[in-house]
């Protein structure tokens, strides 16, 4: 089916790819309006990290190897953690490694991201999360889907360990 506007077709466009598009375009107005571009879209989203991440991004560490470490865990309040939900660790178009996709957004727009919302409802949650510190900030190095899951189940509370930053040569990626 030719797609007609105001008379003139739009020759080689399906309404399909139309509709995706107006979709696409809505979504950008209605963030743009409320505040809330998507990441890729707001150069700013970089800015809003906390300063004292930015080694965060620079590091590569390989979970495996956290999960082997004997460390004590501990439960703490969900909002402990809460602020990871706004920063921009994962990537919408896996697997490109441009990390510009918000756990926030996923748990906000599940049917945009249906795939990684199936993996935040499907994950173990009856293992803690990995942290370490970072200057004075707990971040965490492995359990973004299952901090996800506790948030989407109204789950108060977690358990997490924190990793050693002394130790990090134990766990680091090398090439």
């Amino acid at each position: 089916m030719v797609c007609m506007v105001k008379g003139i077709p739009l020759l080689g466009l399906h309404l399909s790819r139309i509709a995706r598009w107006v979709k696409g375009f809505r979504y950008l107005i209605e963030s743009f309006l409320l505040g809330r571009l998507p990441p890729v879209l707001c150069p700013s989203t970089v800015q809003r990290q906390p300063e004292e991440m930015s080694e965060y991004f620079n590091l590569r560490w390989v979970n495996s190897k956290i999960w082997l470490i004997d460390s004590p865990t501990h439960n703490a309040e969900i909002s402990l953690f809460q602020w990871h939900l706004d920063c921009p660790f994962w990537a919408s178009n896996p697997p490109d490694q441009f990390f510009d996709l918000r756990p926030r957004d996923v748990i906000n727009y599940p049917k945009r991201y249906p795939e990684r919302f199936q993996q935040i409802l499907t994950v173990d949650t009856s293992f803690p999360i990995e942290t370490m510190y970072f200057e004075s900030r707990l971040v965490i190095l492995d359990g973004i889907h299952r901090l996800a899951n506790l948030i989407v189940n109204d789950i108060p509370e977690i358990k997490y360990r924190i990793f050693p930053r002394e130790h990090f040569a134990l766990i680091e990626q090398t090439k």
